[in-house]
This record gives C-alpha cells, sequence and structure tokens, in this order.
C-alpha cells in the first residue's frame, strides 16, 4: 500500500464528511484512511461511523480530546502504507492531491523547503521511524515544525509539492478560523 491518510478529528461534523469525501475522491487509490475521534461530542463520531464498511477504512475512537499529535501518533502506529499523508479534518483535497504529493516524494530536483504543515502533509513512515513520531508535549499547532526540526537534523530533506492543492480551514477544530 502507497499512503495512509490520517484525519484527527474533533467536533468536525460541519466538515468531516466534505473532507473525507474529498479523499475518497482521489485519482491514487492505492491507500487506506485512517481517521481517530478525539472524544468529538457532536455528530462527526456518527459520520465516522457511517465508513466502517469500507475495508481500507479504520476509526479509532478516544474517549477524550487527546491532542493532535497524539491522535497522529496512533493513526501512524495503525500504519500500513509507506507514506503517512497527514490531512486535517477541515481540509478538502483536489483529486490529484494524494497522486502529486506521491509524485514529488520521487523527486530528483527538491525545491527544499523547513517545514511542512501537518495539515495536509506527507511524510516517509521508515524516517518517522528512525526521527521519531509527533511529540506529544505539543497538544496541538508546532508538532509538524519540531518534526521538520528533527528530520533536518537527520539530514532528511522537506520539499515544497506545489501541484498537490487543498482547501484548508485553519484553525476549525479549535476556534481560531482563518481560511487559506
Amino acid at each position: 500500500m502507497k499512503a495512509s491518510v490520517i484525519i484527527p478529528n474533533l467536533n468536525g461534523a460541519g466538515w468531516l464528511r466534505d473532507s473525507i469525501e474529498s479523499i475518497w475522491a482521489q485519482t491514487e487509490q492505492d491507500f487506506e484512511l485512517i481517521v481517530i475521534d478525539n472524544g468529538s461530542t457532536d455528530e462527526s463520531l456518527e459520520i465516522a461511523h457511517s465508513y466502517c464498511g469500507n475495508p481500507r477504512y479504520h476509526l479509532i475512537e478516544n474517549s477524550e480530546n487527546t491532542g493532535f499529535s497524539h491522535a497522529v501518533n496512533q493513526g501512524i502506529a495503525m500504519a500500513k502504507g509507506e507514506y503517512m499523508a497527514l490531512f486535517n479534518n477541515d481540509a478538502f483535497a483536489e483529486p490529484n492531491w494524494l497522486e502529486e504529493l506521491l509524485k514529488t516524494s520521487r523527486y530528483q530536483k527538491p525545491c527544499r523547503i523547513f517545514s511542512a504543515c501537518g495539515g495536509a502533509a506527507l511524510y516517509r513512515k521508515s524516517i518517522l521511524d528512525k526521527i521519531g513520531v509527533f511529540d506529544e508535549l505539543f497538544f496541538a499547532y508546532y508538532e509538524d515544525v519540531d518534526l521538520s526540526w528533527r528530520a533536518n537534523n537527520f539530514g532528511y530533506k522537506n520539499v515544497y509539492c506545489p501541484t498537490a492543492k487543498c482547501r484548508h480551514i485553519c484553525g476549525a477544530t479549535t476556534g481560531a478560523v482563518r481560511y487559506n
């Protein structure tokens, strides 16, 4: 399996279904989808449950909000893909988003950046196995910068993929909404 798409969710009833549907609509279909619910009290857990009949779908239910990093780490721990594609519950992927990210993972002339945004990023699982997963001391925010810092220190390169497009309602889960 090429990729595991990991979506952490907390009270995302207003956008979770559209987020998941944008993943199912990908041109690249060699992936599994893992949703981690962090103790939602709205209808989003029911939405997440509605996909449980799909053999490529896995749902992890936490009884409380364990934070972004812990939830993502739970997904990474059960993932079978070569690549981990993190995707926020308030993001919506263009149909070729995953295909373009996977192409970039093989790109030989990197457009190097310091850090990817954990809201819609691809990570090679073998690298996470070497440098560690998300530091759970970062409950939400800056966990992606910390991971990138460690990757850079180990000599890995973070690259930008301008053709992998998605829309993201930044901060919808935490209430600090900005539209990007």
